[in-house]
């Protein structure tokens, strides 16, 4: 039984104010029980039992885990009971897992540390190359943006209008010799598309083979994927993950960059032997706990979650298609290859920001795009730009992302406040122009 600690919401009649930034000090006063959190892609609610589990870890485990006292090597033990639990999670070894603080510190440790130790191997940056999606997080493009300026070669992998990748530009990459690493987003973060990781790794292993080399190597931003899919290192293939417990209902500030042993790293925070030398600094040992509770309970219910999720998707998309005009939804339809906690929408005729902001102001949280870029700029989603190439469609939308202590009551008010507020802008844009 799901139990819902963001209180509950009722529709409301009424329009909204255009100065959405005045309401906001008093909102909180206004109405302070309307409030439908539909931003779990930025950061998902803590699940109960987790926080339960790192309230509990903050008063066992007070010692560094590095000591020798009593105390230390309770810490210590605790530490390596919850590598244990997120390592079989994923299908990995408890020496493959390295504790990080979340999924942008991950992401740049698979893309510099690789490329570092093979620095210490002799091979020079501008022998190197690195190849990702268009679409993939901030801190993989920026983490491959800053080797580029180093001398690193990097190959940028066009999507389809789905935001799947295009098999034959992947093919294209792999005819480069010095192609060093693939690096895959397997669930996108802002318009839920699935990559197929298996065909993926298929084809790279098939270029290993021909070259009888270790290289390329794969690696994948999984941090919003064990909410909606089994991830496996085994079954997946694939040489790296990078994991982010608040994606999945975990604590922030805490990770995983979990791989196999034949995939070089050095570290990138020195200081000390932590993490079997790749990251020095004292383990935050209650949230690394809370993790690898958060990644049990995952696993353990991510098909009734998904199945939940999927009627609210459903539900939500049936009310504003119907309600609202002038709508498109962004990247793949409803089933396989979208993850289940994604809806992302178009509203044409009005900017996303604009919507966000007469949201909040009734209530809904959501976003227009990854919480990683800044606001303003006035150009929209990049990721559904990617996908659609039309910009107006990329300034309009609206990203919708759920999580399971959501209820149906929540969806309909939230559609409610979202016809309100689209039509206002509509409006408002037909008096500016008029």
């Amino acid at each position: 039984m799901l139990t819902h600690p963001i209180p509950r919401a009722r529709c409301a009649r009424g329009g909204l104010g255009v100065d959405f930034l005045a309401m906001d000090a008093q909102s909180q006063h206004t109405h302070p029980q309307r409030r439908v959190y539909l931003d779990a892609m930025a950061s998902s609610p803590l699940d109960p039992r987790v926080k339960e589990v790192v309230c509990e870890a903050f008063d066992r485990y007070p010692a560094n885990p590095g000591s020798l006292h009593q105390e230390g090597r309770e810490a210590r033990k605790a530490l390596e009971h919850a590598r244990e639990k997120v390592a079989r999670a994923l299908d990995a070894l408890p020496m493959d897992v390295v504790f990080t603080s979340g999924g942008s510190e991950g992401n740049t440790h698979a893309l510099h540390g690789l490329a570092r130790a093979l620095q210490r191997e002799g091979r020079g940056l501008s022998e190197m190359a690195v190849a990702l999606l268009d679409i993939e997080h901030a801190s993989v493009a920026e983490a491959a943006r800053a080797l580029a300026y180093e001398g690193v070669t990097v190959h940028h992998l066009p999507v389809d209008g789905e935001g799947m990748i295009v098999m034959e530009a992947l093919e294209r990459a792999l005819q480069d010799p010095r192609l060093i690493l693939v690096s895959v987003v397997a669930v996108n973060n802002e318009v839920g598309t699935i990559q197929p990781m298996r065909e993926i790794t298929r084809r790279v292993a098939a270029e290993r083979r021909r070259r009888q080399d270790r290289f390329p190597l794969v690696h994948s931003d999984a941090s919003q994927a064990p909410a909606v899919t089994r991830v496996s290192l085994k079954e997946w293939g694939v040489d790296a993950l990078t994991i982010d417990a608040q994606k999945i209902y975990g604590p922030k500030g805490i990770g995983a960059l979990v791989r196999a042993r034949s995939y070089p790293l050095v570290p990138l925070v020195y200081g000390g032997a932590q993490e079997f030398g790749l990251r020095g600094g004292t383990p935050n040992v209650p949230l690394i706990v809370g993790f690898a509770e958060a990644m049990v309970l995952c696993n353990a219910q991510r098909d009734a979650r998904v199945q939940h999720l999927s009627r609210l998707g459903r539900q939500f998309l049936e009310e504003t298609l119907r309600t609202i005009p002038e709508v498109v939804l962004n990247g793949p339809p409803p089933g396989p290859y979208r993850a289940a906690t994604n809806i992302n929408l178009s509203f044409l005729g009005v900017e996303g920001e604009y919507l966000i902001l007469g949201l909040d102001a009734k209530g809904v949280a959501a976003s227009t795009r990854s919480a990683c870029h800044l606001p303003g700029g006035g150009m929209g989603s990049e990721v559904v730009f990617a996908l659609a190439k039309d910009r107006e469609r990329a300034k309009s939308a609206v990203r919708f992302s759920l999580h399971p202590w959501l209820t149906t009551e929540d969806i309909s008010y939230a559609v409610c406040v979202l016809r309100d507020v689209v039509a206002q802008g509509r409006g408002v844009l037909a008096q500016g122009a008029a």
